[in-house]
């Protein structure tokens, strides 16, 4: 991988100035040896409420993929200009006007239903993709009827003005591309919405992005476990092809550590009542990843001084996995806190 100095691509950052993305810094496309379908275009879906400071960056960086054959900006209902400078990036962006409803899930699943091709990316209104990545997820897609959908690795930008050297990725190494299977899922979400490309039928099959409150949050994790359960496969290419905006507000700072681990087990839930055969075949998996929220959990209300609940999901977490040794802890540590 290149360093800074070489030649590289100006994308506009949410405040107008230009960040250098060079493109020696997109990873190398190496997956096989297939070429891409000359014809294959790709509707890319951005969720957006009050986006307008970041939305045209999202856009544009959308719009430089040669694969990108429309842009869908699902609005939900904001009330600055976000949809109007949306309708000023080109033909080829949709703007869909929606009635304010504060979870994006309603607002991916009407661009999924909109969306005119057969292959559809997700892209959060302020994050932004490097040059090269749908090529590249297309290559890997386009390889195996099989594979319902691949995502990526991000480079996690906390500060407004943070130059891109400077950034550490979100997820920690993988070890390249990989077909992950339900049992990885279940344990560990490595998904990142924003770097998601995905055959629509998939997600259309397993029934999208789900909108009940115990899914807010999770809603994402949650769609991909059913498309896995469905038969589904996915590859996750261990490469960042994003920048992730990981400061300031958003809808996933507005939930709760706690209740996120809550709607993290009511997803596990859902998938046991919704595939039987799963919940008997991976039992083991899913227990072990009760084990390891419910700890989590108790760490949670240790920190906020809630023995009583502390030492519940300890005791919860027991019951999943008994020789799990970090619940013990947890316990342990619930019964001596003062």
């Amino acid at each position: 991988m290149g360093g800074l100095t070489d030649l590289g691509l100006d994308v506009p950052d949410c405040d107008g100035a230009l960040v250098r993305c060079a493109a020696s810094l997109s990873p190398s496309s190496n997956f096989g040896t297939n070429r891409l379908d000359a014809g294959c275009s790709v509707s890319v879906v951005i969720p957006a409420f009050n986006s307008a400071r970041f939305i045209r960056a999202a856009i544009e960086s959308a719009l430089r993929e040669a694969e990108t054959g429309e842009v869908i900006v699902c609005d939900d209902g904001s009330t600055d200009a976000t949809s109007e400078i949306a309708r000023r990036c080109g033909d080829c962006v949709r703007v869909l006007e929606l009635p304010h409803v504060g979870n994006p899930a309603y607002a991916r699943n009407a661009g999924v239903q909109a969306a005119k091709f057969d292959v559809v990316a997700f892209l959060d209104s302020d994050d932004v993709w490097m040059p090269g990545k749908l090529e590249r997820q297309l290559t890997v897609l386009l390889h195996d009827p099989g594979i319902a959908f691949t995502c990526t690795n991000a480079y996690r930008r906390s500060s407004p003005n943070q130059p891109v050297q400077d950034m550490d990725l979100l997820l920690g190494p993988e070890g390249g591309s990989s077909p992950a299977l339900l049992d990885a899922l279940i344990l560990d979400n490595r998904v990142i919405t924003s770097s998601v490309v995905a055959r629509r039928a998939a997600l259309m099959e397993a029934g999208l992005f789900s909108t009940s409150d115990d899914a807010a949050g999770v809603e994402d994790y949650d769609l991909w476990l059913r498309v896995v359960a469905e038969g589904g496969r996915f590859v996750y290419i261990d490469e960042p092809w994003l920048v992730y905006r990981d400061w300031g507000t958003s809808h996933r700072d507005s939930i709760s550590a706690m209740q996120t681990c809550e709607n993290v087990l009511a997803a596990l839930t859902r998938l046991e009542q919704r595939y039987p055969s799963v919940a008997v075949s991976h039992r083991r998996t899913i227990r072990r990843r009760r084990a390891l929220v419910h700890t989590e959990m108790s760490r949670a209300a240790r920190l906020q001084g809630d023995r009583r609940l502390a030492r519940e999901m300890a005791v919860k977490a027991l019951q999943s996995r008994p020789l799990f040794i970090d619940a013990w802890k947890s316990l342990a540590a619930a019964l001596v806190l003062h």
